[in-house]
């Protein structure tokens, strides 16, 4: 996972993810759509389990879904479009950097909103800029306005957006959505 994509998922978990959310007696439950670790670069379970996080003091029940197994994947899916979870299972869905690779990301989100449970969030990082890279696909980039339309497409809030143009070549499109 690259830098900003990090930086930017901590600046969710740490303004949303917090004690008023979870309490540390009842497991948060955290699916990572894309959780593989590519290339060894880390993944966003690193970011919520070191050592320097407030977060491994939270009781994190940590799920990563993708379409092989590796490092990081807990759940490996037949159908890309179907995760094997019930209804309102997570309380925290996440996925950087996952959706440009997905030919059809809007079936993906439109899963995210069906695992993730009322009052949960879904946080989303995407790049607007950058070279291809395809694993195995490289389909879509993102502009400020792809996530309202994800909000009305999956009838849930996004209730924050931001394009992090942090130098770098991505310039990572970053929400967050409440069901």
């Amino acid at each position: 996972m690259h830098p900003s994509s990090m930086k930017n998922m901590k600046t969710l978990f740490d303004k949303y993810v917090t004690n008023k959310f979870i309490s540390k007696s009842t497991p948060c439950k955290i699916l990572d759509f894309g959780g593989k670790n590519i290339r060894g670069l880390g993944t966003y379970y690193d970011l919520l389990t070191s050592e320097n996080t407030p977060y491994n003091e939270l009781n994190i029940d940590y799920q990563g879904i993708d379409l092989e197994a590796g490092s990081g994947v807990s759940i490996v899916l037949e159908d890309p479009y179907k995760v094997p979870l019930e209804d309102n299972y997570a309380d925290v869905v996440i996925s950087g950097q996952m959706f440009e690779h997905c030919e059809f990301f809007w079936l993906s989100f439109s899963e995210m909103v069906r695992v993730v449970r009322p009052g949960g969030y879904i946080f989303l990082i995407a790049p607007m800029t950058g070279k291809v890279h395809r694993y195995p696909v490289d389909c879509w980039r993102f502009y400020p306005d792809a996530y309202a339309a994800l909000a009305k497409w999956g009838k849930v809030e996004l209730v924050d957006a931001w394009t992090d143009y942090d130098g770098s070549k991505w310039w990572d499109q970053v929400g967050a959505f409440k069901k």
